[in-house]
């Protein structure tokens, strides 16, 4: 048995320009999502009695041109050209199409069904990449479904007098996102790829009352995907989320709980393995926003995450 522990802490500042039609209600760049609303949530209520269907996405073209740096040669490599030393992925300009759809049923403004689906992500126009099978979007071109085809969520929620309940296939994101990060959210550098993503039973709340300034949330999940397990393969990984944070306008700080139990079964060039990882996670994050001295429509933003986890690995 090993026993576990690391920390990680990220903080960013940022200043920005609103112009004169954002200077009305400069708070809403700071309204940030923590647990509760993805993006596609951003939409005015829906009227009472209503069934409204509505779809939002993207089309994201991103072209790469990189160094073939030289790898030692895998195992299958070896076996398709013998006396390989070395090789590279042999992928050196290349543009891969990036296709995300979120499409969601309302009725009214208490029951909502919402999806999400990543197309064309594993495609690729120019080199195509070698020997990269076992990444789960190898962009080879190999004609896999799951590279193409990517199911991301697919979730009821249910809005009541006393807290939201949601259930079903649903991002995991908290905060910056460097603990839980959903791949849903825009960030200045990069691309999001993929994502957690948790079969999920949640329960939020307000325990001051609907205009209070808590918020507390419960889940259960069965991870479906993360950094460190795909149930895809095999691994099975259930976690215990508590969340809760305090928010006053553009103010919020907030605590991200996790309990996590992950049983691994693998085989390693023919030598199968077990892994039994049991670890605590704890994450405490804030941002806050003001408008900058003399100016009307320029604001500085400022955000912190800090996370701790404790815990075992067999």
């Amino acid at each position: 048995m090993r026993a576990l522990g690391s920390s990680a802490i990220a903080a960013a500042i940022a200043v920005t320009l609103t112009g004169v039609a954002r200077a009305e209600s400069p708070y809403d760049e700071a309204q940030r999502t923590y647990v509760l609303a993805p993006l596609a949530r951003v939409l005015p209520p829906n009227e009472p009695g209503t069934l409204r269907f509505t779809a939002t996405g993207f089309i994201n073209l991103r072209a790469q041109l990189q160094r073939s740096i030289p790898m030692p040669a895998t195992l299958s490599a070896k076996a398709e050209i013998p006396g390989l030393v070395s090789s590279s992925i042999h992928q050196r300009a290349f543009v891969a199409p990036w296709v995300r759809f979120t499409p969601m049923f309302e009725w009214g403004s208490a029951l909502r069904f919402i999806g999400q689906v990543d197309l064309a992500q594993g495609k690729v126009l120019g080199n195509q990449a070698f020997d990269v099978g076992p990444d789960p979007q190898p962009r080879d071109n190999a004609g896999n479904v799951g590279s193409f085809v990517l199911p991301r969520w697919l979730y009821g929620e249910l809005l009541t007098k006393v807290g939201l309940l949601r259930v079903g296939m649903q991002p995991n994101h908290w905060a910056m996102g460097i603990l839980a990060n959903d791949g849903d959210h825009a960030q200045l550098f990069g691309v999001p790829r993929l994502g957690q993503i948790s079969e999920r039973i949640l329960f939020a709340t307000k325990p001051l009352g609907e205009k209070g300034p808590l918020t507390t949330a419960l889940a259960g999940d069965l991870v479906y995907r993360d950094n460190f397990a795909r149930l895809s393969r095999g691994d099975v990984a259930f976690q215990g989320v508590l969340a809760t944070f305090l928010e006053a306008g553009p103010h919020q700080i907030g605590f991200f709980g996790v309990y996590r139990a992950q049983k691994t079964e693998r085989d390693s060039v023919g030598v199968p393995y077990h892994d039994d990882l049991k670890v605590f996670v704890f994450d405490l994050a804030g941002h806050t926003m003001a408008p900058l001295p003399g100016f009307t429509d320029a604001f500085a933003f400022a955000e912190a995450e800090g996370a701790m986890q404790i815990g075992t690995s067999s």
